[in-house]
This record gives structure tokens, sequence and C-alpha cells, in this order.
């Protein structure tokens, strides 16, 4: 292995794996000098982890606020929709059935002539 412009030799064992991601390793045999080097290592690679985990975490904030605001501008347009048709029902025909009867009794004075 390098590590920075460190060079030693690593035997490790998988012992299992944990995800898409994640490994177990237990490190059979190092060279000499090769432990401060190797822990140096896995400290960086944690260190780094530990950077997406909070890049991944910030990105669902991101979004689940993002959705919170779509919701919120849905509820406006749907609320704007509502005052806009309530404005509208005064305009709107009589009921059917009302209309109905207007034109059958025009039909019968039609007919009368």
């Amino acid at each position: 292995m390098h590590v920075n412009s460190s060079s030693f030799r690593a035997v490790g064992e998988v012992r299992g794996i944990h995800g898409n991601s994640e490994a177990g390793i237990q490190f059979i045999y190092l060279s000499g000098g090769g432990k401060d080097p190797l822990a140096d290592l896995i400290a960086e690679l944690a260190r780094l982890q530990a950077l997406i985990n909070q890049l991944k975490a910030a990105r669902r904030d991101a979004e689940s606020e993002s959705f919170r605001k779509q919701l919120e501008s849905g509820k406006l347009l749907a609320a704007m929709w509502r005052k806009r048709l309530r404005s509208l029902e005064g305009l709107a025909p009589a009921e059917s059935s009302e209309t109905d009867q207007l034109a059958g009794s025009q039909a019968r004075e039609g007919s009368r002539l």
C-alpha cells in the first residue's frame, strides 16, 4: 500500500460486507512501520465517510424543505382557484331542474303558436 509518502505491505481478510459500500477487514499482517500509516488511512477514510454523511443529510434537508415549499405553493394555488371558482358561482347557469322547467315551458308556448 502507498499512503502519502509511506509504503508498506498489508495482508487483510474481509470479515463482513455491510450494505453496498462497507466492508469489515481484519489486517493479519503488516510490514514494519505499517501500523501508523494504516491508522492514518483509516482515520482519513472515517473523516471522508462522516463528510459524505453530512452532505447526504444536508441534501435530504434541502429536498424536504423544497418539497414543503412546493406543497405550500400548491395549497396557495388551490386556495386561489377556490376563490376564483366561488366568484364565478354567481355567473353559473341555474340548476338543471330549473333550466329543464324553463325549456319545457318555452317548448309548450312554441307549440301553441
